[in-house]
């Protein structure tokens, strides 16, 4: 199954996360993770900004395809670690669009990761297994928020 989605004119690859202490939040939320340079123009900061400004429009696509078509929302992006977290939009047939490309492809792998979280604060090790069998230490790079949804997503396929 393709681990690749299109973003703009570059690619974005699936983290899922889960968020046990607050369904509402999104359990089995699938986010993409991508260069900041892939984004039309950076948002203004969430406080000042509007969902409407972080949504992108036509950003996404199956890889391969020559035009995107499926919406999303910038939830993070780090100019430093060029670095861009994208979660589904607001509107309901936009939801269903971003939902059925993100199951559409396999989400990257969690390959070791500390269960404790606190102890994965300490010892700052967070690996995902990139496609072509690179893997990446993601710790110092995700916010805090997707930091623990992916462990606690690691944990429960664990158990």
């Amino acid at each position: 199954m393709e681990k690749r989605i299109k973003v703009s004119d570059g690619v974005g690859f699936v983290l899922e996360g889960l968020d046990i202490d607050n369904e509402a939040i999104g359990r089995g939320t699938r986010y993409i993770v991508t260069a900041v340079q892939r984004l039309p123009k950076l948002p203004r900061p969430r406080i000042f900004s509007t969902n409407e400004e972080r949504t992108y429009r036509s950003l996404l696509g199956p890889h391969g395809d020559d035009k995107p078509t499926v919406s999303a929302k910038c939830l993070f992006a780090d100019l430093v670690s060029d670095l861009a977290i994208l979660g589904p939009p607001d509107d309901q047939p936009d939801v269903e669009a971003y939902q059925a490309l993100v199951h559409g492809v396999s989400p990257l792998t969690v390959v070791q990761v500390d269960p404790d979280p606190e102890a994965l604060e300490r010892t700052g090790h967070l690996e995902i297994n990139l496609p072509g069998g690179a893997n990446l230490n993601l710790i110092d790079r995700l916010p805090g928020w997707l930091l623990r949804e992916v462990v606690q997503a690691y944990n429960a396929r664990a158990h």
